[in-house]
């Protein structure tokens, strides 16, 4: 039996440990070969007795004619074959390929031991009793034992139970650093939220109350853009935190019933003013026959649209941006569709699969072009997901791009109905008196203070 030649790179050493991985590394036949001198065909039976006799450490003897191996005569077959009398007188001079092993396993230089001992163990072959033959380029290079390839074996469990060992230690440290990070993310993560939106906080205050204070000019524009510097901080500082909420799996959801009709006249009314000012088109609607009563979280799907209306808005330069809401059935359960539709320059499809993820933008110049940070979209696509839903970006047929959000709702019940407002209490005149502001920030309190003069 010949194996096939089975490429395995590697040292002789079992067991590779080093800084960063664990490698196992089988042995190769040729690492455990003995170069047995082989005999011709023409050999006798006590010629090779004669030679076992002077070698006592040699368990067979290879048979070769012209450098390739016909096969082999183990020990223990010689020395039956002349262990009396009349045996060394009939077959002393027999040739020795008449007591060979005709079909011992040959295997090729390269060939994993483990394999040779499996093929031994699974065929019941002459292997694990009389030993192999490895070949190189199909030429006789040696003999492996059956001892050795026994020893060998277990040898290569035991090495590779001792990398099972030190794989599943680094396993272990490496959740408990995992850990250990995610505990330190949500530390940081708090310290932002609070140490850094406060004094944030205060400078927006500020500069809204300059603008009110100043009369026009110079001072109110330079007060303006305070404010609006400030605030497209505040957005990019919510937009890193959402992102890290929802790459450590802490982003909370909160359903609750809402109207779509109301949900779509709040994103008109928050976004025509802005679409104005670029000579655009806003066109949202709601489709004919969608359920108008949802429970669903309508922030965060508020916040998936107005991503997507920015975006949309930003590479748009002339034409419309459409919004259509709708709702359909999926297997029994209700869905609602957002598409956001404009007539921008377009996504090419090399910049479609990596559109979605963080700080990524269309191409090399978008941000110096048209701004942004790079996450909404990246934002748009994990509130999506965090929601059981999807983004599908796909190409308008009349220029630019088509987002469509896909989510799972729920019916809401019909709004309750007011029977009667209370009579309204009259106002009298009043005193303020004092209050007591408590504050643990200055500019948070000279914000307060100078808003309640």
């Amino acid at each position: 039996m010949c194996l096939p030649h089975v490429k395995v790179y590697g040292a002789r050493c079992l067991l590779n440990l080093c800084k960063d991985t664990v490698a196992f590394m089988p042995v190769r036949v040729e690492d455990i070969a003995v170069a047995v001198r082989p005999v011709p065909t023409a050999a006798t039976v006590s010629a090779v007795f004669t030679r076992l006799l002077a070698h006592p450490d040699v368990f067979a003897v290879p048979i070769v004619s012209d450098g390739a191996a016909l096969g082999m005569v183990s020990r223990r077959s010689v020395f039956e074959a002349l262990a009396t009398p009349s045996a060394r007188q009939a077959n002393g001079t027999t040739r020795i390929t008449e007591i060979m092993i005709e079909h011992p396993i040959m295997c090729e230089a390269g060939t994993p031991i483990g394999l040779v001992a499996k093929l031994a163990a699974d065929g019941s072959t002459s292997a694990l009793t009389d030993g192999v033959i490895v070949l190189s380029d199909g030429k006789y290079l040696g003999l492996i034992s059956p001892a050795a390839m026994l020893s060998a074996v277990a040898l290569e469990n035991a090495a590779r139970a001792r990398a099972m060992q030190v794989a599943q230690k680094r396993l272990q440290k490496s959740r408990t650093d995992t850990g250990a990070f995610e505990q330190e993310k949500a530390r940081f993560l708090a310290f932002v939220g609070h140490e850094i939106r406060t004094p944030l906080t205060g400078i927006l205050g500020v500069a809204d109350l300059l603008q009110d204070s100043v009369s026009g000019g110079e001072p109110k524009r330079l007060a303006r853009t305070i404010s609006e510097s400030g605030h497209h901080l505040d957005r990019l500082l919510s937009d890193l935190l959402d992102l890290s909420r929802l790459e450590a799996g802490k982003l909370t959801v909160n359903n609750a019933p809402f109207d779509l009709h109301d949900f779509a006249n709040e994103a008109r009314d928050l976004w025509q003013s802005r679409i104005a000012g670029k000579r655009l088109d806003l066109r949202i609607k709601v489709a004919g026959g969608a359920v108008a009563r949802l429970e669903a979280d309508a922030m965060r799907l508020r916040q998936i649209l107005f991503n997507l209306m920015s975006n949309a808005l930003k590479f748009t330069e002339r034409g419309y941006i459409g919004v259509e809401l709708s709702t359909f059935e999926a297997a029994g359960n209700l869905k609602l569709r957002m598409t956001v539709e404009d007539t921008g320059c377009g996504i090419t499809d090399l910049d479609k699969a990596r559109l979605f993820e963080a700080f990524e933008q269309a191409n090399a110049s978008t941000a110096a072009t048209h701004g942004g940070s790079g996450l909404g979209l990246s934002i748009a696509k994990g509130l999506a997901k965090r929601l059981g839903g999807e983004i599908l970006l796909t190409d308008n047929p009349n220029g630019g791009s088509i987002f469509t959000v896909t989510m799972p709702v729920e019916r809401a019940g019909p709004r309750l109905a007011v029977t009667g407002a209370p009579p309204k209490p009259r106002m009298r005149a009043f005193d303020l008196g004092r209050i007591l502001l408590a504050e643990d920030h200055a500019v948070s309190a000279l914000v307060v203070t100078r808003a309640l003069s």
